[in-house]
């Protein structure tokens, strides 16, 4: 694993100023792997919007575009197990933002590309690099709520995939209004990479990683009185 992905220890926050500091940055880690898995989800839908361009101006058949996204879905799948154990062993916030950035880097390949088995190879690094959103995503929410109010706030999480997944009809239908239908490649994968990357610098600047990484002490360690923890201002 690469050093800057490691988890760290961050600046040891002064015991006085423990609770007030973890009531502030639970809310941006939430906040943080919200926009970062919707950006996720932007780079992800994205392919299966652009097939009747694909099939009409690069001749890719119906099946060929079933066979992408089918063996996508499959790597996808594969790297997120093995990417969600590796993310036990990192900052969940570096390696969802590094997994982001990634797969905004292949979507803008794509936005060049126009052979089919390059494309191919591509949706193929897509899928792993999107494998590496969800693990640290639910490690974030492990660290900072306790299980009492773990189930709202992971259900408040869940709808950001729908959100990433609604918003990228209109930013690609947007994107070619405003380029013009002669660069529909651009508007399905150059402007949701570079939207994704936006994200992924505002995630860096408003997100947490685990407690550990931002100099608090564990979840156990904090909440020694849940019920008192959640009046404090």
């Amino acid at each position: 694993m690469f050093s800057f992905l490691k988890s760290k220890p961050g600046v040891p926050v002064p015991d006085s100023e423990v609770v007030a500091r973890y009531n502030v940055l639970r809310w941006r880690a939430l906040f943080g792997i919200f926009i970062g898995y919707a950006a996720y989800y932007i780079l992800r839908n994205n392919f299966l919007l652009s097939s009747p361009e694909l099939i009409s101006e690069f001749g890719f058949t119906k099946k060929d575009i079933g066979f992408v996204s089918g063996t996508m879905l499959v790597v996808y799948g594969l790297s997120k197990g093995f990417m969600s154990a590796l993310a036990d062993k990192a900052n969940p916030k570096h390696f969802m933002i590094f997994g982001l950035l990634m797969s905004a880097a292949v979507n803008l390949m794509m936005g060049f590309t126009f052979s089919f088995w390059v494309f191919f190879g591509l949706c193929m690094l897509n899928g792993i690099f999107q494998g590496m959103g969800a693990g640290p995503a639910y490690v974030v929410l492990a660290s900072w709520f306790p299980r009492k109010s773990r189930g709202v706030i992971t259900a408040t999480f869940n709808i950001s995939h729908n959100v990433g997944g609604g918003l990228i009809a209109p930013i690609a239908g947007g994107a070619v209004a405003w380029l013009g239908q002669e660069h529909w490649q651009a508007a399905h994968f150059v402007v949701p990479a570079a939207i994704a990357a936006i994200v992924a610098a505002i995630f860096f600047i408003f997100g947490a990683g685990r407690t550990y990484n931002e100099g608090l002490p564990s979840l156990n360690k904090i909440v020694n009185d849940e019920t008192e923890l959640i009046k404090t201002k």
